[in-house]
């Protein structure tokens, strides 16, 4: 199973890879990168983070747009009046926002999956343990 573990980041390109835009493949070898420093990284997971990094790369771009274009916009119905719409690309940023989220979640690096991963089932105790917490204080 070792054999799995990627402990270089030459080895993280994969399919799709070369379809993701600068930020986004900047995004991946970071995420690679701090992968491999915990020996977490598997080959498994590297589609995985090619969708994670380019719906993250998506998120900022389209962040970015919608704090200079700003979250609604005037426009006129079929009558001539004014109407403030809701600027399109805010439910596209919040979706690939929830996406990358989603996609994250797997990896633990969310604060509530962190901590749903850390709780483990204490061993169970053995008959000598047992005895010997008859003694204790």
């Amino acid at each position: 199973m070792n054999q799995d573990i990627i402990q270089d980041l030459k080895k993280c390109r994969v399919s799709g890879y070369e379809d993701l835009s600068v930020r986004a493949k900047a995004i991946y070898r970071s995420k690679c990168a701090e992968l491999i420093a915990d020996g977490e990284l598997r080959r498994g997971y590297l589609t995985t983070l090619i969708s994670w990094a380019d719906n993250y790369a998506r998120y900022l771009r389209l962040k970015k747009e919608v704090e200079e274009e700003g979250y609604t916009f005037k426009s006129h119905n079929k009558f001539g009046e004014e109407v403030i719409s809701a600027n399109p690309k805010v439910k596209m940023m919040n979706d690939a926002q929830k996406m990358a989220n989603n996609i994250l979640s797997d990896f633990g690096s969310t604060l509530a999956k962190a901590r749903k991963l850390g709780k483990q089932k204490p061993a169970p105790k053995s008959e000598l343990e047992k005895f010997n917490e008859q003694f204790d204080d």
